[in-house]
C-alpha cells in the first residue's frame, strides 16, 4: 500500500502562531519588508487497497508541516515561515524562508516567488500615485531537504498596500493555489482546491536577512 504524501511533511500540522517580524528598509538600499506566511496544502496522491484498487490519498500539510521537513524539527513560538520581498521592485520576486526570530537566525531556504508584474492590476488613489491594492499572477517554488521535498504553486495573488517610510510596500495577500509536488518517499502529489498561501500583516522592523 502506498504511503501518504504528508508524512514527510513532518509532524502533524499545530495552531499556526501569531509571530509577525516586520519591514527593514536597508540603508541606501531596496526597502525589503518581512511577512509571516500561513500555509494550507490540500494534497492528492495515488494510493491502492489491500484488494489491489487504486484511489486516492488525501492530506492536508500545513505550516508547521513544511516548516518540519525544511528544517528538521517542528517550529518553536519564536520560529516560523517568512516571505521577504522587494518592496522597491516586485519584478524581483521574492524569498521564502524558515527562520528564528530571536535572535534573528536563517534556519534554511524555503523556496520562492515570482510575480507577473506585467499583468498586475492596480488600484490606486491620490490621482494615480498610491497604490492601494492590486492582483498578479505569481508562480511558488518550493525545494528544501536537500531537494526530497520539492512543489510548484500556481494562482492570482491579492495584496494590499500601505505606507511604509516614504514608499508604499505591500502589507498583507492571499493566494489560492494549485500545482503539484514531490517527496522522497513516497513520490509525487498534487496540489488541490482548497490550497492557499496567506501573506499576514508587516510590524515593526527587521534588522537583517536574506
Amino acid at each position: 500500500m502506498t504511503s501518504n504524501p504528508g508524512i514527510c511533511f513532518g509532524i502533524a500540522a499545530a495552531a499556526l502562531f501569531a509571530l509577525a517580524v516586520p519591514s527593514r528598509a536597508n540603508a541606501g538600499g531596496p526597502i525589503i519588508t518581512a511577512q509571516q506566511v500561513a500555509i494550507t496544502l490540500k494534497t492528492v496522491s495515488q494510493t491502492d487497497t489491500s484488494s489491489g484498487n487504486l484511489k486516492p490519498d488525501n492530506f492536508t500539510a500545513k505550516t508547521n508541516d513544511i516548516f518540519a521537513a525544511c528544517v528538521g524539527t517542528p517550529p518553536t513560538k519564536t520560529q516560523g515561515i517568512y516571505l521577504f520581498l522587494n518592496c522597491s521592485d516586485l519584478s524581483v520576486g521574492g524569498t521564502i524562508l524558515a527562520i528564528e526570530t530571536q535572535p534573528l537566525t536563517s534556519l534554511a531556504a524555503v523556496g520562492t516567488m515570482a510575480i507577473d508584474t506585467d499583468l498586475l492590476v492596480a488600484t490606486t488613489k491620490d490621482a494615480g500615485m498610491t497604490r492601494t491594492s492590486a492582483i498578479a499572477p505569481v508562480e511558488i517554488s518550493i525545494s528544501c531537504n536537500g531537494g526530497a521535498t520539492t512543489a510548484e504553486f500556481f494562482g492570482v495573488m491579492s495584496l494590499k498596500f500601505s505606507a511604509l517610510g516614504s514608499a508604499v510596500c505591500p502589507d498583507s495577500g492571499q493566494v489560492k493555489i494549485l500545482g503539484a509536488g514531490h517527496n522522497t518517499p513516497p513520490g509525487d502529489f498534487i496540489v488541490n482546491s482548497g490550497s492557499s498561501i496567506a501573506v499576514k500583516k508587516r510590524a515593526g522592523g527587521i534588522s537583517t536577512i536574506p
